[in-house]
């Protein structure tokens, strides 16, 4: 009874601490949240019929997982996966009695609810989409403060939301009111889902505009009279008027509405390229007399873009792509605007000789392309169709959500002229016919609204699966230097094709010595400006088009940290981070950068930058021509690997009592499961002794298989599948990068596991009247597994036969027979130890053991849809040979 009583006071303070840790955790919500340091306003409605009416700036905000109630300054971002309310007050004067309000939001990440004075008046979801909510009048309150409340919610399901929730190489998913938000006050009558386009043909632009007349409910019919309508063309600056339609009357009613459609020829525009990015204002007035009712602006740009084979023309003249891959990603403030910054990106990416931009994985701010038009750099935008596996393309919600954000990206941007294309996201696989219907209607969906280009980033292998549906492909060409399979690949290809190319820049790739020195930057930039020189070698001597993007222009920091870029070294203002972190769910952001690009965190330009900006200036490379290698495989593996060998066979040799026993468990198991059931003992030593050189066989393997691995970018997906907490992730990779660290640690690790198991099983034989103490549960449970000693005799070359293309399979076959043995074993010495039948043991084990197993497997498909994504990676696997 006292036992017990310990058992019970243990676990009762072991929960409370655990309690304390994480209320303390809750309680600091100020590191749990980050501010915008710049705000963008679309237009400026000084002098517009249209107001716009901030609600940037402080809102009350609420959660309860974790406790939050506290101030937040809006735009910005929580760092947590959850659920928080946003609240706000806001008054409008008199004047505004006879307009329509509505709450226009520039991105709101995930799926945002909108409650006007405790009333729902709106939701969405889609997390960098903006979005409008048209407020009642007879809701709002023009005497008295109307109150706002936004519940803002960025929690994704494994396979029912876009973005999904694995991201690998992706972002981190901050959550809240992430961009820019307002009142727009609309006058009685406006222009309501207005639209301008255009046409070029035989040297002119024909420009369109179509629109709805909307007069507010209750509008006397005598206040519609005298309205008219004009289409006018204006310099960008909006100083000079160049051309307009003649006026059309506003007199075909339909109801309250009235359609209208507008049309211009404008003769011989300027036409708009990366080398003169000529733009044109697009005006849509709605006057009653002398006076503006509406206006509606819109900043343009006319030219063509067509596709002949497998080219890329503009304006009639082929078109070749530099590019560079963007995360939007702006230094520690993430997604979070900063203006000033993506201006310089811009700059970065013209000084490279870059003429394209591709946004990864979602729309970017609407301030990129606004820039882009100005400074002559194309754009890619892309659904945020991320590493999605064919289950996400079959969900009864993929269709109407894709849709929708696909409509909402278009009507955002399709006036840009720097958009060059819309992107079916990146990596994904609708292998089944199915999902192919479903992909097919979504292209449909797009090519109805706008007529781009559409593009798709995949894989060599899953070019077929992309073909039917984009017009032009980028294949991840990610560390492979080697371009001439990707030549035979474009040469079969009906579309044209590009390579997105690439290398880490990381120091942990060449780290020998002491982390963070000079030495190891330097050489880890020479290792990828290296990369680089070779590639853009093969493309001078190549025939055929040399279009290519970058993988990437910057730094970014992702959602988990990457195993391919190793152990990255803290700088003194990451360890500021660091310690400011309160639980287990944050690392450092200098543990989740992803150092691959030509401009590292800091903003500093790698050596990579100068041999790419060489490249596409026809210059000399300022970049000596040097030869960088990887270190060597550790030799940690050899020498414990060798010492075990030796040391078992030094005691075999030595103690009698040890080669008796191995002989009995290999030769008569039986009999020694007998003796242990009847209370004989087997030298405490000898089975301490054998438990540790399995637990170190075991460590070997486990050790030498990550080590192998560790540049595969498909392994590194497959742990964040399982190992997904980002704290323990780095935690993992630093023991993977430091193999004697991890050996000795998996070592403990498997040896605590058969403690833990022989007292699980003492626990189990208590519903079986056995009476056999712990210790001989403990000799039970090492000397069953006697047999994984037979794998002693690879663990001090398996690495090496693992990356051996033809001894992988035999190697993993020949472990899988020994565990296999194991399980046999086990299952035998079950029956002897309980004395119990067949039928029962079996059902035991079943119940039991393969009820733990597939506990652990459900708990994993409902949380990371492991299933679909194991069959995912697989096909990944085939498909990027």
């Amino acid at each position: 009874m006292s036992r017990r009583l310990s058992w019970f006071v243990f676990s009762f303070v072991l929960i409370s601490l655990l309690g304390t840790v994480e209320l303390k955790s809750q309680t600091d919500t100020a590191k749990l949240y980050r501010i915008a340091p710049t705000t963008y306003q679309p237009v400026d409605t000084s002098h517009s019929p249209r107001r716009l009416i901030s609600l940037n700036g402080v809102w009350q905000a609420f959660s309860e997982n974790p406790q939050v109630n506290t101030t937040f300054k809006v735009p910005g971002a929580f760092l947590f996966d959850g659920s928080v309310r946003f609240e706000r007050t806001f008054r409008l004067d008199s004047t505004m009695l006879n307009k329509t309000v509505r709450l226009y939001v520039t991105g709101c990440n995930n799926a945002a609810q909108i409650k006007l004075n405790d009333e729902i008046t709106g939701s969405h979801e889609g997390g960098y989409m903006p979005f409008i909510v048209e407020f009642r009048n007879e809701r709002l309150f023009y005497a008295q403060d109307n109150k706002l409340e936004i519940t803002v919610d960025n929690r994704l399901s494994p396979l029912s939301s876009l973005p999904a929730k694995q991201r690998p190489f992706g972002w981190a998913n901050e959550g809240g009111i992430i961009r820019e938000i307002f009142l727009e006050i609309l006058p009685e009558v406006r222009l309501a889902s207005p639209r301008f386009d255009y046409r070029l043909h035989s040297g002119a632009a024909q420009i369109n505009f179509t629109a709805q007349i909307r007069p507010r409910r209750g509008l006397a019919p005598e206040a519609l009279e005298g309205l008219t309508c004009t289409l006018e063309i204006w310099d960008v600056r909006r100083e000079q008027k160049l051309a307009g339609s003649p006026p059309r009357a506003c007199e075909n009613w339909n109801g309250d509405r009235q359609d209208l459609a507008l049309t211009y020829q404008l003769s011989e525009p300027a036409l708009w390229s990366p080398q003169e990015p000529n733009l044109y204002a697009l005006r849509a007035v709605l006057r009653q007399g002398d006076s503006v009712i509406d206006e509606l602006w819109q900043e343009t740009g006319f030219r063509s873009i067509q596709i002949a084979g497998q080219e890329l023309h503009l304006n009639g003249e082929p078109l070749e792509l530099h590019g560079a891959n963007w995360m939007e990603a702006y230094n520690r403030q993430s997604v979070l605007l900063d203006s000033t910054e993506l201006a310089n990106l811009v700059m970065t990416a013209q000084q490279l000789g870059l003429n394209v931009l591709r946004v990864i994985g979602r729309p970017p701010h609407p301030l990129l392309p606004r820039l882009c038009d100005r400074a002559g750099i194309f754009l890619l935008q892309e659904l945020p169709l991320y590493y999605l596996t064919d289950a996400h393309f079959n969900q009864p919600n993929f269709s109407p959500l894709a849709q929708a954000q696909a409509h909402e990206m278009i009507e955002r941007d399709q006036h840009h002229p720097s958009v060059l294309a819309w992107g079916l996201g990146a990596l994904s696989a609708p292998l089944s016919s199915n999902a192919q219907r479903t992909l097919q209607e979504l292209v449909a969906e797009i090519r109805k609204r706008d007529d781009r280009p559409i593009y798709a980033v995949t894989l060599p292998g899953w070019i077929s699966l992309w073909e039917p549906h984009a017009d032009f492909l980028l294949i991840d060409w990610f560390l492979r230097a080697d371009l001439t399979p990707f030549r035979e690949l474009a040469k079969h290809s009906v579309k044209p094709v590009m390579p997105i190319i690439g290398q880490w820049a990381s120091e942990a790739l060449v780290r020998t010595g002491e982390p963070n020195s000079d030495t190891e930057r330097a050489e880890a930039e020479g290792l990828q400006a290296e990369y680089y020189m070779r590639v853009f070698n093969l493309f001078d001597r190549a025939e055929g088009s040399s279009s290519y993007f970058l993988h990437a222009l910057k730094d970014w920091e992702g959602p988990t940290p990457m195993l391919a870029a190793g152990p990255l070294a803290l700088t003194k203002s990451d360890a500021q981070v660091e310690a400011a972190a309160i639980d287990a769910r944050f690392v450092s952001s200098s543990t989740r950068r992803y150092p691959c690009g030509l401009i590292d965190a800091s903003g500093q330009n790698r050596l990579a930058f100068k041999v790419v900006q060489a490249h596409n200036r026809r210059d000399t490379n300022p970049v000596g021509a040097t030869k960088h290698t990887l270190p060597g495989n550790s030799g940690i593996f050899q020498i414990v690997g060798i010492l075990l060998i030796l040391i078992l066979l030094y005691f075999i040799q030595r103690d009698r009592r040890l080669q008796d026993n191995l002989r009995r468990i290999f030769v008569h198991p039986h009999g020694f499961y007998i003796d242990l059931y009847e209370n004989r003992k087997v030298a405490p030593f000898l089975t301490v002794l054998i438990g540790l050189a399995e637990s170190c066989v075991l460590a070997l393997l486990l050790t030498q298989f990550f080590y192998a691995f560790r540049h595969d970018l498909v392994f590194d997906h497959v742990i964040n599948l399982v190992l997904h907490a980002p704290y323990w992730k780095g935690v993992l990779i630093w023991l993977v990068w430091n193999p004697a660290w991890f050996l000795a640690g998996a070592t403990l690790a498997i040896f605590l596991l058969g403690v833990l198991s022989a007292i699980f099983l003492r626990i189990l034989g208590m519903f079986f009247s056995s009476s056999l103490t712990l210790s001989q549960y403990l000799t039970f449970v090492f000397w069953v597994g006697a047999n994984l000693l037979i794998l002693a005799a690879i663990a001090p070359i398996f690495h090496r036969l693992l990356l051996m293309p033809d001894f992988v399979r035999p190697t993993l076959f020949f472990v899988a027979v020994i565990f296999l043995w194991l399980i046999g074993r086990f299952f035998r010495a079950i029956r002897v130890l309980y004395m119990i039948s067949f039928l029962r043991a079996a059902i035991i084990c079943i119940v039991i053991f393969g009820g733990i197993l597939a506990s652990i497997v459900l708990y994993y498909d409902q949380s990371q849809a492991i299933f679909d994504y194991a069959k995912y990676y697989f096909e990944m696997l085939k498909a990027r040979a």
